[in-house]
């Protein structure tokens, strides 16, 4: 290759990187702030930081709770028992309606601790409240003595739980979850009498409270990303005892007695035959006529079938 054309390809290169600017024109030169194609190529993307699982929800639940019941049931039994066994010795027939109080409506609300994407912590009470009425009819010649026994319970339980979610596929998980807390509890027992123009009652009144336990195993249905719509079962252990509280005792509508005492639970024996009963006393009922005397044990203890919602933030 010559010398002139050495020097003619020297200037073409000069004239083209010369010109290539002025070609782009100032508008496609990168503006301050915007990477280029080749920085964007160079410069890996940042990566989102995964989420820790933790926050915060809601579990609202209602069902139907079936429970022991304990000595309640067991004592309006008994004084049925007991009062037709009086009728018996006189000859007086009677009619009974015995209703036991096994199932209580319950509700309640949990806040859930999510210390993960499948754990966490929950913190809740519930609510139930039964009452029942039995009654006895003791017919005489010319008229009849109605009895009706009224007990009513009560229950509050606060629990703390430690729980966990286990993923059945997109839309389905399944929950486990147990702990314990206190139970509130509160017993009433009403008695009525009325034969002809006569009447006579008893309204007994008494709070209480102990440790309960509680174990749940749900299976729930995802409806959107934070609500989730559950079943379960739940069973709880909860005996109660030591009620105290106040009577008050009226004949023909006037208070002829009102003390402050407890309910106890007692075997009561007479002709040979032993009924269990409970009652408030102030203080313990003796023997001879009165055994195995303790303090009266209501018996929270069952199984609920729930179903309620579960809400994350």
């Amino acid at each position: 290759m010559g010398k002139k054309s050495r020097i003619f390809i020297i200037l073409a290169i000069l004239m083209l990187a010369l010109m290539a600017p002025a070609a782009w024109g100032e508008d496609d030169e990168p503006k301050p702030g915007v990477k280029t194609p080749v920085e964007r190529m160079e410069t890996p993307k940042a990566t989102k930081p995964a989420k820790s699982g933790f926050g915060i929800g809601l579990r609202l639940h209602g069902g139907m709770n079936w429970l022991q019941g304990g000595d309640i049931n067991k004592g309006i039994e008994g004084y049925l028992s007991y009062t037709e066994f009086q009728a018996d010795w006189y000859g007086y027939p009677y009619a009974r309606t015995f209703n036991e109080i096994r199932q209580a409506l319950n509700g309640g609300v949990d806040l859930l601790f999510y210390l993960g994407r499948r754990f966490g912590l929950s913190l809740g009470a519930s609510y139930l409240k039964k009452n029942q009425q039995s009654r006895l009819d003791i017919i005489f010649p010319t008229s009849t003595m109605s009895i009706f026994l009224t007990p009513e319970v009560e229950a509050l339980p606060v629990d703390a739980g430690l729980f966990y979610i286990l993923p059945l596929g997109n839309r389905f998980n399944l929950m486990v979850e147990a702990g314990g807390g206190w139970t509130f509890a509160r017993l009433k027992y009403d008695y009525q009498m009325t034969h002809l123009i006569h009447s006579e009652t008893a309204s007994r009144e008494g709070d209480a409270g102990g440790i309960s336990g509680f174990a749940r195993l749900g299976v729930e249905v995802k409806i959107s990303r934070s609500i989730f719509f559950f079943v379960e079962a739940l069973g709880r252990y909860a005996k109660i005892s030591g009620f105290d509280g106040r009577c008050d005792i009226q004949l023909d509508g006037v208070t002829v007695d009102s003390f402050d005492g407890i309910f106890y639970s007692y075997d009561l024996t007479t002709l040979g035959r032993v009924f269990h009963l409970f009652d408030m006393f102030e203080s313990p009922p003796g023997a001879p006529v009165y055994s195995n005397v303790r303090e009266a044990e209501i018996d929270f203890s069952g199984v609920s079938a729930r179903a309620g919602v579960r809400i994350r933030f």
